[in-house]
């Protein structure tokens, strides 16, 4: 059986030197592909630094919402030119979270729209961490459907936690839903 994870941070800033042991391991264990995702602009270029070498893995660019009020002020410029410059193969991590406090909303948002925007310009689609919030990201992203904007790339909820109704109303939107260990 072949596996796909669709969602890790397996970048040399984490890893260091045990990056290479980790990804035998893991193929060795059926996973013949990752996404890689970014958290901040260094660990997004160091994520796409990582696909580029090495088979199987595919990144993803982005500022989470936890780290957003953190953000230095060439970040988001940083993730702009890694996602143009075709070097990764989604935008993200990226969505709302009431649940820490790290962040004030109105920032989060802020850059969840950037987030948003760069996926319709691009056609990419987005890696959304959302939690505690999910009225609030199923509201905007309906909202930038409806708005005459092109719309997103669809892209997946990661880690999800929420119910079924959420579950209907990402699914509607073109998301894919993914699970992990915290749910079950």
């Amino acid at each position: 059986m072949e596996f796909f994870d669709s969602h890790c941070h397996l970048d040399p800033l984490r890893y260091g030197g045990d990056l290479v042991d980790l990804l035998s391991r893991a193929r060795a264990a059926g996973v013949t592909g990752m996404a890689v995702i970014g958290t901040r602009a260094l660990d997004s270029e160091a994520a796409a630094h990582l696909a580029a070498r090495e088979p199987g893995l595919v990144s993803a660019a982005g500022i989470h919402p936890n780290d957003t009020a953190e953000a230095d002020p060439d970040e988001w410029d940083r993730i702009v030119r890694l996602v143009e410059g075709g070097r990764v193969a989604a935008i993200g991590e990226t969505g709302l979270d009431w649940y820490r406090t790290s962040a004030p909303p109105e920032v989060q948002r802020d850059f969840f729209d950037r987030h948003i925007r760069l996926a319709q310009r691009t056609g990419l689609p987005l890696v959304i961490h959302t939690r505690q919030a999910s009225d609030d990201t199923i509201a905007i992203l309906k909202e930038e459907g409806e708005s005459g904007g092109a719309g997103c790339a669809g892209g997946v909820f990661h880690c999800f936690t929420e119910n079924q109704q959420v579950a209907r109303a990402a699914l509607d939107l073109g998301f894919y839903i993914s699970f992990s260990g915290i749910l079950t």
